[in-house]
């Protein structure tokens, strides 16, 4: 069962699946059509025996074109049954694992009281955070007196 606000509608996808299988029935038949149906060159008259030299690779053309999309549509109605299969059985398999993951005791304490009517157990109770962290060192307002340096430098002893 979908929760509230996220479902996926397979039986809306199956039935679009079945609208492009139609339409893909709909090109099979034209395509069909068109390959029973060609005029010789008698039927353009005497002014216009080069036409069939014209038209049939058009004609051709026209063939191959509805022979791809035949084939896409057909593709197309396998992928979206495809689709609809594949979310259904796998939201079908995360709901059981979800109704089982907890085992037949499991009660969550603010759903209300437990299957067996007695009262919903208590939390354990949890210690809660301190609301301001702890106090920091304030720096010292004056720094500290430097020792003054020697007016004299002391003398150096070196050897002569």
């Amino acid at each position: 069962m979908p929760a509230d606000g996220i479902a996926f509608p397979a039986a809306a996808v199956e039935h679009h699946a079945a609208g492009v299988e139609g339409v893909a029935d709909a090109v099979r038949q034209a395509r069909s059509a068109v390959r029973e149906v060609t005029l010789d060159s008698q039927a353009y008259g005497q002014l216009c025996q080069f036409l069939p030299g014209l038209l049939s690779p058009l004609f051709a053309l026209a063939l191959d074109a509805l022979d791809d999309a035949d084939d896409a549509l057909r593709d197309t109605a396998g992928n979206l049954r495809a689709v609809a299969t594949s979310t259904t059985a796998t939201d079908d398999a995360a709901g059981r694992r979800v109704r089982t993951a907890g085992g037949p005791g499991l009660h969550l304490p603010l759903s209300g009281p437990p299957p067996s009517g007695g009262p919903p157990s208590d939390p354990p109770p949890l210690d809660p955070p301190p609301l301001d962290p702890p106090p920091l060192d304030p720096p010292p307002l004056d720094p500290p007196p430097l020792d003054p340096p020697p007016l004299d430098p002391p003398p150096l002893d070196l050897p002569l």
